[in-house]
């Protein structure tokens, strides 16, 4: 129930829409990271933030999840690599958007 309060607030008429966003991650240069293996249910705030945070912190991960099970496992080792292919620059929020199915 406090998920539904705090992520959802289905009784605001006006509010945003929320996609279903599960996210697990690991960063070693803040010390953040999630508790346990499997992803729990986030904000895409949440995930822009820690997206943004893996630069420069080598061996750290942020592993997330769309409504269609889809799964992106972005990490920092000295570049950027997406389910393990080399990318060019960071992802971008048009990307993560993308990835989450939002419009």
């Amino acid at each position: 129930m406090l998920r539904v309060k705090s992520m959802l607030r289905p009784t605001v008429i006006t509010r945003q829409p929320v996609p279903y966003l599960r996210m697990r991650y690991e960063n070693t240069r803040t010390g953040g990271g999630s508790v346990g293996p499997s992803r729990g249910f986030t904000t895409l705030d949440v995930l822009e933030r820690e997206l943004r945070l893996l630069e420069g912190a080598p061996g750290s991960f942020v592993e997330f999840e769309n409504s269609r099970g889809d799964v992106w496992h972005v990490e920092w080792d000295g570049s950027w690599l997406v389910n393990g292919t080399p990318q060019e620059a960071p992802p971008s929020e048009e990307w993560t958007a993308s990835a989450l199915g939002c419009p």
